[in-house]
């Protein structure tokens, strides 16, 4: 399991240091995804599962993943949903992806973001937090490479893909 906290403005801004402002920004939940991996087999659907907030309403989520983008090919996948605790990407979007070819490094992020309007005193300022969450793939048939040291037995790195071939 792996939790990062929020990395973004401050719980509260002192009312007397910004008389201005007319609402306090708030950071998102801290994003908790118990997940270790996710099948990216292809030809099924991907499931991505984190914690959702004890406050629903307040984020929403983004989840982007990265298949080939060493490889000058750049296979990325974005999707924006609500803050419920889960994502199922259709088969169909995964083949499509995978179809772009695959190349070292493959990584998944998970960013919940919430935001919030100020009313500065001179037009309305718009605040957008987040909390970000990023690990390396386990994409079968890909092993991840930039020197050629660990590519199994029969194999060399592809410097241009950083994946052993």
């Amino acid at each position: 399991m792996k939790v990062i906290s929020s990395r973004s403005l401050p719980q509260a801004v002192h009312p007397r240091a910004h008389s201005h402002c007319a609402r306090v920004a708030r950071s998102p939940s801290p994003l908790v995804v118990p997940m270790d991996s996710i099948d990216l087999t292809g030809s099924r659907p991907a499931v991505v599962t984190w914690v959702p907030p004890a406050k629903p309403g307040n984020s929403t989520i983004v989840v982007e993943v990265y298949l080939s983008s060493e490889s000058g090919n750049y296979g990325r996948m974005e999707c924006d949903c609500e803050d419920n605790g889960s994502l199922t990407m259709p088969a169909a979007l995964v083949d499509s992806l995978r179809a772009y070819g695959l190349s070292g490094w493959p990584r998944i992020i998970i960013t919940r973001q919430s935001s919030s309007a100020i009313n500065a005193g001179i037009g309305a300022q718009f605040l957008i937090e987040s909390t970000v969450w990023k690990w390396e793939l386990k994409v079968p048939g890909v092993i991840s490479c930039t020197d050629g040291i660990g590519c199994p037995e029969g194999t060399t790195c592809d410097f241009t893909a950083q994946m052993c071939r």
